[in-house]
């Protein structure tokens, strides 16, 4: 119903705009029937393309130790891995497209490049287009150039639905990004929604095996960051290698790293101080071959992860070894919040990109005003979009540096799964495994907790309209489990 609607009002502008106007609109038509756009960006090296291919868990995007992502790089769906290059007018070129990733542009001017795209045949880009983006502060003006113009457009039918921020430290470049891609003057009246990832976790540990539990105490840190959470709905620690290769240790891998793991402790040491030396150190009864595939597919940090557990008799044998990496690694709770939060409200996101460039057509002249006063009362009953601005609001709740009222930790959880955080279907909302499991009991104490809680702790009027809004969603989530 509220993509209809936004459709509508388009197709109305559509045909009374001219020129860039009409453009501008016919493309945003075309987006509103397209699988949600989700841009991963951060700094030079920050993981970004592993990220995305722990995401997809197919190694489709080139990454290795120097700056890969050169050029925005779209990965949509399709029945086989076909690469294309795309010029500045729309035009559509064919190109070799290799097994490790890499897309060949040689003897194609660069300066004609509008971005690469790839499809593959995943299904998670069946629901969502992953955009790469080229490096922010990268050495090269031009490539930097090419991620912010595209990350903070101009005009509302460009850019991203979804940000996925990746980052290893905060870095004045980061904060700076984040302040022009939420500043309203850069985009246009409403932030997309945004996630902070924490990359390449495993490696915060400068050479101790608990890189992980530091990642997570690191991410909590940045999650409660009063200026990070203006702008990042999120932060989430994940290791894109383990991620991505985990799950698809073999029991050779895991043989080497029990070989290493049986070492003696000073001799381990030595040998995991560096990569350069763990792939030259001479080794009789571990092949160089194959410590080098370790190293390439899990990282000294993962290899001195792997061993840990094995040396800890947590993993006894290659299944156990490759479900905990997986576990350890973060991407399965990225994957939810990528589906969940994302993903399933799909339609209300790619609405309010619609809306956006409907708003700027009517400040443009191109809209009346009727049609104005249409889009108002769209963005006044659609419960979809006021979810999507209570979550933005509730992480400047929870960036709030306290005070008399202050809702707890634990309440602005129960108040986010309410709102879809966590994802939109019931059981979601209520935090249950099951709807068929008393569901009704659960959501009717949920209700009742929400009616009461504003009033009851006295709540700041933001976090007690956020509270609000997430009523509100349970009793239509209510409903709709009812009658169905």
């Amino acid at each position: 119903m509220l993509l209809d609607d936004v459709r509508q009002l388009l197709g109305d502008l559509e045909r009374r705009a001219t020129g860039a106007s009409q453009t501008s609109i016919s493309a945003a038509l075309i987006r509103l029937d397209e699988p949600l756009r989700v841009a991963i960006a951060g700094r030079v090296k920050a993981g970004k393309s592993t990220l995305l291919n722990a995401v997809i868990g197919a190694p489709i995007a080139a990454s290795d130790a120097a700056e890969c992502t050169r050029y925005v790089t779209w990965y949509r769906y399709g029945t086989h891995p076909l690469a294309f290059v795309v010029d500045q007018r729309g035009g559509r070129r064919q190109v070799a497209y290799r097994s490790d990733g890499v897309i060949e542009i040689d003897g194609i001017d660069a300066s004609s490049i509008e971005r690469l795209e790839v499809e593959y045949p995943s299904p998670t880009l069946g629901s969502m287009t992953l955009i790469d983006t080229p490096g922010i502060a990268s050495i090269s003006e031009s490539v930097s150039e090419r991620a912010t113009g595209f990350l903070t457009p101009s005009t509302g039918d460009q850019g991203a639905d979804v940000l996925v921020y990746a980052l290893r430290f905060m870095h004045e470049s980061d904060t700076d990004f984040l302040e022009a891609f939420s500043d309203p003057s850069a985009r246009l009246d409403d932030p997309v929604g945004s996630l902070g990832v924490l990359s390449r976790a495993d490696e915060l540990a400068a050479g101790r095996g608990d890189g992980l539990g530091i990642a997570a105490l690191v991410a909590h840190r940045y999650r409660v960051h009063r200026e990070l959470r203006r702008h990042l709905g999120e932060v989430m620690p994940v290791s894109g290698l383990l991620g991505l290769h985990g799950g698809a240790l073999s029991q050779r891998d895991f043989e080497a790293l029990s070989a290493l793991a049986a070492m003696p402790v000073h001799r381990q040491e030595h040998l995991l101080l560096s990569v350069d030396r763990f792939r030259a150190q001479d080794l009789p009864e571990l092949g160089s071959d194959i410590r080098s595939a370790l190293i390439d597919r899990f990282g000294l940090a993962g290899v001195r992860f792997a061993i840990a557990l094995i040396r800890g008799g947590v993993c006894p044998t290659a299944e156990r070894l490759a479900d905990a990496l997986v576990a350890a690694s973060g991407i399965v709770p990225l994957r939810e919040v990528l589906v969940g939060r994302f993903a399933d409200r799909a339609d209300a996101l790619k609405a309010l990109r619609g809306l956006d460039v409907a708003r700027a057509a009517c400040r443009s002249g191109v809209g009346n005003s009727d049609d104005a006063r249409r889009l108002e009362r769209i963005e006044a009953g659609a419960h979809e979009l006021a979810e999507i601005a209570a979550l933005r609001d509730l992480g400047r709740v929870r960036s709030d540096d306290g005070g008399r009222g202050r809702a707890s930790d634990e309440e602005l959880d129960l108040v986010e799964l309410a709102l879809g955080g966590r994802g939109v279907s019931a059981a979601r909302r209520l935090g249950i495994e099951d709807t068929r499991d008393d569901w009704r009991v659960v959501a009717a104490e949920r209700v009742d907790w929400l009616r009461s809680f504003p009033a009851r702790r006295m709540l700041p009027r933001p976090t007690a309209d956020v509270a609000r809004v997430a009523l509100r969603s349970l009793e239509i989530a209510y409903s709709a489990q009812e009658s169905s």
